[in-house]
């Protein structure tokens, strides 16, 4: 925010870039097209190009936009971490991307008056120096909700396979009891049958010996 002296200040710069500036450059661009003798190579971005005036056409009709200046630095390191913020919500949404905030930390440390970007923020995808470990990137600790969830799915895991060998002690122990009552039951109908069978060859014994008594009683004595 500025006081009442700032924004005059302000406001008096702008009417000055909007009546001044704007008419200078106008001026300076017909004058250049009119007097400019040969091609010329100018850095234009990150690029050098050859411009030759003369094959610039009039323009009378154009559009001249005064840069009326972002704000002091106090204000640009403001918005940037307004930036940034926004930037960190919008990472969960995949709107952002390590360049984009590489692209904003750079930013800040040059607002902030240091040449040096990299000796603050290492570029995305920059190749850590075999020789100088402490140039391999830092790894962000590890979250702690992921370490509960973790340590949570491990307790279901464990407490899944006690019970899954809970259960198998009880089908084995029932599967003993079964093959120890069925052998005891098939002892007892040998045993069974066994009784019977000499119960059987008893019965006939004594039915044997009482036919062969009653015909001894049954024959007259001479």
């Amino acid at each position: 925010m500025f006081n009442a002296s700032q924004a005059k200040v302000k406001l008096i710069a702008r009417i000055f870039a909007e009546t001044g500036i704007r008419d200078l450059f106008s001026l300076l661009h017909m004058t250049i097209r009119k007097n400019g003798s040969q091609a010329q190579t100018v850095q234009l971005g990150n690029q050098w190009v050859t411009v030759d005036p003369r094959d610039w056409r009039a323009r009378n009709d154009m559009t001249i936009n005064v840069g009326l200046g972002t704000g002091s630095k106090a204000e640009q390191l403001a918005h940037l971490q307004l930036i940034i913020g926004m930037q960190k919500e919008a990472i969960a949404a995949g709107m952002v991307s390590a360049k984009n905030l590489f692209y904003s930390a750079k930013e800040f440390v040059k607002l902030a008056g240091h040449k040096n970007v990299d000796a603050f923020f290492t570029p995305p995808g920059a190749t850590p120096d075999p020789a100088d470990p402490a140039s391999a990137p830092i790894q962000p600790p590890p979250d702690p909700k992921h370490a509960e969830i973790a340590a949570k799915a491990q307790t279901e895991q464990a407490k899944i396979t006690a019970d899954a060998a809970h259960q198998k002690m009880k089908l084995d122990a029932q599967l003993a009891f079964e093959r120890e009552k069925f052998a005891l039951e098939k002892e007892l109908k040998l045993l069974d049958l066994q009784i019977a069978r000499e119960r059987h060859q008893q019965d006939m014994q004594r039915s044997a010996i009482k036919t062969i008594a009653d015909a001894a009683s049954a024959t007259p004595v001479q």
